[in-house]
């Protein structure tokens, strides 16, 4: 998953090449997080468009990371729209 500008996009990386290939994005605006709580490195993303999308990370500081930053994210796109 890489965070970009408005988006979450995400990828599946090559092992062979190491390279990345495109799997699908989802805009920020119109996404949902859930943290799962009984699950120390897994968190949800819903999009209101229907997709879901289940994350799993190697550790609860990673997730914690994710789920931060990809609110931050949000929060700062719904500034700027009601700043324009």
């Amino acid at each position: 998953m890489f965070l970009y500008e408005r988006s979450l996009v995400i990828c599946k990386k090559q092992e062979n090449t190491g390279d990345y290939s495109f799997k699908a994005e989802v805009k920020l605006d119109a996404l949902l997080i859930e943290d799962e709580k009984s699950k120390q490195n897994r968190f949800s993303l819903k999009s209101r468009d229907g997709r879901f999308l289940q994350i799993s990370v190697l550790s609860k500081e990673s997730k914690m990371n994710w789920i931060r930053e990809i609110k931050r994210t949000i929060i700062s796109l719904q500034e700027h729209v009601l700043f324009i």
